[in-house]
């Protein structure tokens, strides 16, 4: 029996996850990894998949954009399919014609809901409990394509963004991996996404805290941006505060009061914050410039004011 022909596109951990399985299969030949390294991730610990293709003696592409020379190379392989992980560019029509069983993507979200580049950091941002992750044929839309494979998963109270995004990579993988004979067999009957669905853009890369939203809004916004990400920001007079982490107060000891007003200072230096709805504590935070001298006693005192943005 001739082994079936893959390529894969692919970056971070999921695609190596899915490249060392594929590789370690005698029913498949993988013919080409094209990839981009991620400098963040690498800055991480996170896996190199340029070095591991290298290491499996698997031939890699690292193209700026799917040029025509580089479809004419694909189309010269012939592969029975191609499987995009987590690789971050559009795929022209004249790309997806070419295997046997199309392209299949693997999205970490419930599509037709959370389509786009970061489904679960809006997910976590839209204070969902659930996210998913959906394995479906590309078409020519954006994450529009028929699911092949989905499967729902819990959100966990104080997971940050990176811990929900290395999160749906595992989960990803290992649903791939799981379904990878049923595929590559053309054994699953493609579903339609049922109509409607939402679609998210990319992050912005710098926030500031607007202290009017709510306690639950802010919290989330913290989580998402959380270390090793650019923590949220909020201003006081000169002073940068980069927030890490908070939590909901929930004793309510405090009537509402002017969003971003400081209402307690506790002696390891954690703020209790006013917001919307009743306040915040700001657990881990950071301050640039650092303080000096005394000016800590003079910022972090009761009656002060976050800036309201």
């Amino acid at each position: 029996m001739s082994k079936k022909k893959v390529i894969i596109f692919g970056c971070q951990a999921i695609a190596i996850d899915i490249l060392r399985h594929l590789h370690s299969l005698e029913t498949v030949d993988v013919e080409m990894v094209i990839t981009y390294e991620i400098l963040s991730d690498i800055s991480r610990g996170q896996e190199s998949i340029i070095d591991v293709a290298e290491q499996l003696n698997i031939p890699i592409s690292s193209p700026g954009r799917i040029s025509n020379d580089l479809v004419q190379e694909i189309e010269k392989i012939q592969p029975d399919l191609i499987i995009s992980a987590y690789y971050r560019k559009i795929f022209p029509k004249n790309l997806i014609k070419i295997p046997k069983l199309g392209i299949v993507n693997i999205h970490p979200s419930s599509l037709p809901d959370y389509r786009g580049p970061v489904p679960t950091a809006w997910a976590m941002l839209k204070g969902e409990k659930v996210f998913g992750v959906t394995i479906h044929q590309i078409d020519e839309g954006i994450d529009t394509g028929d699911i092949l494979v989905q499967s729902l998963h819990d959100i966990d109270e104080e997971e940050t963004g990176y811990d929900l995004y290395l999160k749906a990579m595992s989960i990803g993988s290992k649903l791939f991996i799981d379904n990878f004979e049923n595929i590559i067999n053309n054994k699953i009957l493609p579903k339609k996404q049922r109509p409607g669905g939402s679609y998210f853009g990319k992050l912005d890369s710098k926030v500031f805290i607007n202290w009017k939203d709510s306690a639950e809004s802010i919290k989330n916004q913290v989580r998402v941006r959380s270390v090793p990400y650019n923590p949220i920001e909020t201003i006081l007079e000169n002073k940068y505060f980069f927030i890490n982490r908070v939590s909901i107060d929930d004793e309510n000891k405090f009537p509402i009061q002017t969003p971003g007003k400081i209402l307690k200072v506790y002696q390891d230096d954690r703020l209790l914050v006013s917001c919307s709805n009743g306040a915040l504590i700001i657990e881990d935070y950071s301050v640039f410039p650092p303080f000096s001298g005394v000016e800590k006693e003079i910022y972090l005192k009761v009656g002060r004011h976050f800036d309201d943005l």
